[in-house]
């Protein structure tokens, strides 16, 4: 009986150290995932600015990518639209010739040669317009570039922040924290 009492006042005794072993673990544990989240609330605290500038470079550059890709093919439409009006513009002119050289009636070839001229007077106007067009493409073009060189150097800061700080060393401590503080639960919970 003696010898079953003393070893049962050493399993208590054990017992309650291991106990307090475990609330130990417990309470550094929570006191790690508290530190390392507030190391790293702080770390993203100073990061948010330059990660904020390089959210709006991308997003200026992702416009600036859609107005160089609309721009484009409004040129691209007009040019098309140039082209169809130089065939109408040629194939008015040998009618025209045609009418003339033939002999035809003068009626028919003024009103060939004033078709004639209403063709070159449409392919002159979708000049222009193309013309303006490729002026409004080249100036997005500038602005992409000019976007993306923006948004170059966000990205440059970030990456120059991020090596000259451990953030990703927090982050990544942090994690183990929480994943060894769920295991700690899991099991003496």
């Amino acid at each position: 009986y003696e010898n079953v009492r003393s070893q049962l006042s050493n399993f208590e005794r054990e017992w309650a150290e291991l106990q307090r072993r475990i609330e130990e673990t417990g309470r550094w544990l929570r006191e790690g995932v508290s530190s390392s989240q507030s190391q790293k609330e702080r770390l993203m605290g100073d990061c948010r600015p330059i990660s904020n500038a390089q959210n709006a470079a991308w997003a200026r550059y992702l416009e600036a990518q859609k107005n160089e890709n609309r721009r484009d093919e409004e040129h691209d439409r007009l040019v098309e639209r140039l082209v169809a009006a130089e065939l109408r513009e040629n194939d008015a002119c040998n009618r025209y010739i045609d009418a003339y050289t033939s002999r035809r009636g003068t009626e028919e070839v003024w009103a060939l040669k004033a078709q004639w001229h209403r063709a070159i007077e449409e392919q002159r106007e979708l000049a222009a317009s193309c013309y303006g067009a490729f002026q409004a493409l080249r100036q997005a073009r500038d602005e992409s570039e000019r976007a993306y060189r923006e948004l170059a150097q966000s990205q440059n800061e970030l990456r120059n922040w991020a090596a000259g700080t451990n953030l990703n060393e927090v982050v990544e401590l942090h994690n183990l924290f929480v994943r060894w503080i769920e295991l700690h639960a899991k099991e003496f919970s």
